[in-house]
């Protein structure tokens, strides 16, 4: 869910795609991941510098391959949700709200390094296990991965804009049921 960014007309498309390639354009997510990241990465910013390309073992997922497209990653740890044993998920597994910022584009970036850091996002049916998604979607409906911010430069006044989506009523309602925990 989110913002998306869309061209009215050739002009404006190829002014987007240049800004996208060199990297000006700035965007923001939210997502609810798996585990508590501040405790298994010892930082509450970090930055992940691994290349994505396609999955050699499934062609439908991308993963961490060297050799293929850079992929760069800003995470920063906002909070640490349920974990109280009220039954949720896990028993008592602590999930984590974070906010990434991508500085590259590439097809599942952010799923594919918090994978990568055993830190799958919420509700996520690619990228985990079928026994972790089943018990997910009882509490979280879809994947909790929202668009929240982007910034870049207007392609006919040149004038720098921003456009922002608050989380949605039913990412915000499973926060709120975890907050309780």
């Amino acid at each position: 869910s989110g913002v998306i960014v869309t061209a009215k007309n050739p002009q404006a498309f190829f002014n987007l795609q240049a800004q996208f390639k060199e990297r000006s354009v700035k965007k923001e997510y939210r997502c609810l991941v798996h585990g508590d990241v501040l405790k298994s990465v010892g930082a509450k910013e970090f930055e992940i510098d691994a290349p994505i390309g396609r999955n050699p073992k499934s062609r439908t997922k991308m993963a961490i391959v060297e050799g293929s497209r850079p992929a760069r990653t800003t995470i920063v740890v906002e909070e640490k949700v349920g974990g109280g044993g009220g039954g949720l998920f896990y028993e008592d597994e602590t999930l984590t709200l974070l906010k990434c910022l991508p500085a590259t584009g590439r097809t599942h970036q952010i799923r594919v390094h918090l994978v990568a850091l055993n830190h799958p996002i919420v509700s996520d049916p690619l990228y985990m296990g079928r026994k972790r998604i089943i018990k997910d979607l009882k509490v979280c409906p879809r994947l909790f991965l929202h668009a929240e911010k982007i910034s870049f430069n207007h392609p006919g006044s040149g004038k720098r804009v921003s456009f922002e989506s608050k989380l949605p009523k039913d990412l915000k309602n499973v926060l709120s049921s975890l907050q309780q925990y």
